[in-house]
């Protein structure tokens, strides 16, 4: 597709909906799982634990996975606002890009959920899904 249109509007929905989940998964991370554990009694669903888990080194600096992602979100968010307003190539790209980091990450952070934490994050598997079916518009249509 040369230049952006109703698709698109989709694909910023799912983008959206993924930043929101990433936003309230920051602030839940930053809360200790209060949110989450509010909203889901004991079970397979536990916020609290998958936090316990998923630090990672950047560039010297020590971030959770919940930090990193709004990080990640919000820049998916800019490049498809850029791709939208001024249809540039370039942009579009660049979203490929890192549409393609997030599904290579995704296998790893499933497996420290259910195989390190045995736990599930509600927040984090909206943000996966976010990515997946992104992915598949942005590569089918694009």
């Amino acid at each position: 597709m040369d230049e952006p249109g109703k698709l698109s509007v989709v694909l910023s929905i799912i983008v959206v909906i993924g930043l929101l989940s990433s936003l309230y998964g920051y602030n839940d991370y930053r809360s200790g799982g209060q949110l989450c554990n509010a909203v889901f009694e004991e079970g397979i669903i536990d916020c609290e634990t998958v936090y316990s888990y998923g630090e990672v080194e950047v560039f010297g600096v020590s971030l959770h996975f919940s930090e990193i992602a709004p990080i990640y979100f919000i820049s998916l968010t800019l490049f498809l606002s850029l791709y939208i307003l001024l249809n540039k190539s370039y942009y579009l790209y660049i979203l490929k890009l890192l549409f393609i980091l997030g599904l290579v990450a995704i296998p790893y952070l499933v497996y420290i959920e259910l195989f390190e934490a045995n736990a599930i994050c509600i927040f984090c598997t909206i943000m996966h899904a976010s990515i997946i079916l992104g992915s598949i518009i942005l590569y089918k249509y694009y």
